[in-house]
């Protein structure tokens, strides 16, 4: 019986050591849970995020312009390429017929 006893004792010590961890852990985790939900709203009133994402998507629209503005200039270029190439080849072609009809 005194065994007994002494292991209730025992388990009774230990019960109060789990509870007062427990105690311990629950105000630990409720200080977390304050300070993410106040980092939560501090990022949700932050200015600064919104602000770089519309800089963010103005640099987009900025370098699609700068892109269109290039492309119409890459083909404006290639379309006065192609242009002087035929023009060139019309005068060999010429200069050739009017060849063959002087030896003629």
């Amino acid at each position: 019986m005194a065994r007994r006893r002494s292991d209730v004792a025992n388990l009774q010590e230990r019960v109060t050591e789990l509870e007062q961890q427990s105690d311990r852990y629950s105000t630990v985790i409720d200080g977390l849970r304050t300070e993410v939900a106040l980092m939560r709203s501090e990022m949700a009133t932050r200015t600064d995020i919104a602000e770089l994402r519309r800089e963010t998507g103005d640099l987009r629209g900025d370098l699609n312009r700068r892109i269109d503005l290039l492309d119409a200039k890459v083909d404006r270029h290639f379309v006065w390429l192609a242009g002087i190439m035929v023009s060139g080849f019309i005068a060999v072609i010429g200069a050739l017929v009017s060849v063959v009809f002087r030896l003629n």
